[in-house]
C-alpha cells in the first residue's frame, strides 16, 4: 500500500515539474510509462494525457494485490498474504474480502463477469487499501477531496492495474503545460494556481525540463 501511496506522490511531483513545445497539445496525448519513479516504488507506473484535457495516474499493481484461481493475494516476497475463497464474499457484482470483521477490500464490478472468476474491473469502494490511497492523496492538502478520486481496479490472474481517473487537468499554451488538481495539491503550486513548467517531445520520450534534473517519460499508447 505504500507503494500505491509512494507512486502517486511522485507522479504529482513529477506533474508538478512540466511545459510544452509547437503543437504538444495534440502530442502529449496518449499513455507515457514514467520510467525513472517506477523502477524504484511500482511494477510500471503511468501518466495519460487525454484528449478531453484530465489526466490519469496509472499503475501496475500486480506486487501488491492479484488474483489466484479463487484466492486473492497481496503483498510479494516475504510480505505476500494469501487470502482464500473463505474470506471472499462475491455474487458477481460486488467483492468483499473480510477478516474478522475488517473490511480489507471492497470492489463494485464494471464488468459483471459472473461468480465464477474474480478476473474483470471494477471500482474500489472501501477498506483498507481504500483508506491507505485516500490517506496518501490528502495528506498534504486536506482540503483534496478524496471522494471524487475514482479508482479503478483491473483483475486478471497474476495481474492487477489500477487507474486514479481523472486526478488532474492540464492544458497546453504554446510551450507551456499547466497543470491543476492533484499535482498542484501537493504543494508545487503554494497559492493554488495551476502548475507550470516545461516538456519536449521527441518522437516516443517525453522530456520534463527542470533545473535540477530532466525526467524523460516513454510513450506506450
Amino acid at each position: 500500500m505504500k507503494k500505491v501511496i509512494s507512486f502517486v506522490t511522485a507522479s504529482a511531483l513529477c506533474l508538478g515539474m512540466c511545459t510544452s513545445c509547437g503543437s504538444l497539445d495534440k502530442k502529449i496525448v496518449g499513455v507515457w510509462e514514467a520510467t525513472d519513479i517506477s523502477s524504484s516504488e511500482i511494477d510500471k507506473g503511468y501518466l495519460e494525457f487525454k484528449e478531453n484535457g484530465s489526466g490519469n495516474i496509472i499503475m501496475d499493481t500486480s506486487s501488491i494485490i492479484h488474483v489466484e484461481d479463487k484466492n486473492i493475494i497481496m503483498g510479494s516476497g516475504d510480505q505476500e498474504l494469501t487470502f482464500p475463497e473463505q474470506y471472499i464474499d462475491y455474487d458477481g457484482q460486488t467483492l468483499k474480502l473480510t477478516i474478522n470483521d475488517q473490511d480489507l477490500l471492497t470492489l463494485e464490478s464494471e464488468t459483471n463477469t459472473g461468480k465464477d472468476s474474480y478476473n474483470g474491473t471494477y471500482t474500489l469502494l472501501s477498506g483498507v487499501l481504500y483508506d491507505a490511497i485516500s490517506s496518501g492523496l490528502g495528506q498534504n492538502n486536506s482540503s483534496f477531496n478524496t471522494d471524487n478520486v475514482k479508482v479503478t481496479f483491473e483483475l486478471e490472474d497474476k495481474k492487477s492495474t489500477a487507474t486514479f481517473n481523472d486526478i488532474f487537468s492540464y492544458k497546453v499554451n504554446k510551450k507551456t503545460l499547466e497543470i491543476e488538481g492533484f499535482a498542484s495539491l501537493i504543494g508545487s503550486s503554494s497559492d493554488g494556481s495551476p502548475v507550470k513548467s516545461e516538456i519536449k517531445i521527441d518522437g516516443d520520450v517525453l522530456t520534463i525540463v527542470d533545473s535540477d534534473k530532466n525526467t524523460e517519460l516513454t510513450r506506450v499508447k
